[in-house]
């Protein structure tokens, strides 16, 4: 009797030791980068534009990851108000130069550093029209892919 249950026990414990465990996202926002304009509309009117930065803590990866964020997202543009015509939302993977306290000292990191190592999404809504999400990976978009190639003349 006893072999059985070390002979479960033995057998069962692959099954349980490899579980992944989904670490929960947090978004902090980077708020001295955020902005709000009104741009020149079509016939005259007035366009409202907005953009929101955040950190994301406890990002492991895309696949681990991006299911939270795009939930995220859906939530936020379903509140958004009436009369804003364009809004972004740009999300950075925390590390040690892409955080809030790192980037209030070093503001400038965020071009200098993050954009290149730490910026993993941007999600674009306009008016009437779908979102636009572009997955980005040390400094490049790799999603939606693109095959166009602009070269210097």
């Amino acid at each position: 009797m006893k072999r059985i249950i070390i002979a479960i026990f033995i057998l069962s414990f692959p099954i349980f030791s490899c579980t992944t465990r989904i670490h929960k996202l947090k978004f902090i926002t980077l708020k001295q980068f955020d902005y709000a304009k009104e741009i020149e509309g079509k016939f005259g009117s007035k366009d409202s534009m907005r953009g929101v930065h955040y950190v994301v803590q406890n990002y492991q990866s895309k696949n681990k990851s991006e299911h939270q964020i795009d939930s995220f997202v859906n939530t936020f543009i379903s509140k958004i108000p009436k009369g804003i015509m364009h809004y972004n939302l740009v999300f950075y993977k925390e590390s040690s130069k892409t955080n809030v306290k790192h980037l209030k000292v070093h503001p400038r990191d965020l071009v200098r550093y993050s954009q290149d190592n730490d910026l993993i999404y941007i999600y674009y809504w306009n008016m009437n029209r779908p979102l636009i999400r572009n997955i980005w990976e040390n400094g490049e978009i790799i999603e939606p892919k693109s095959d166009v190639i602009v070269e210097e003349p």
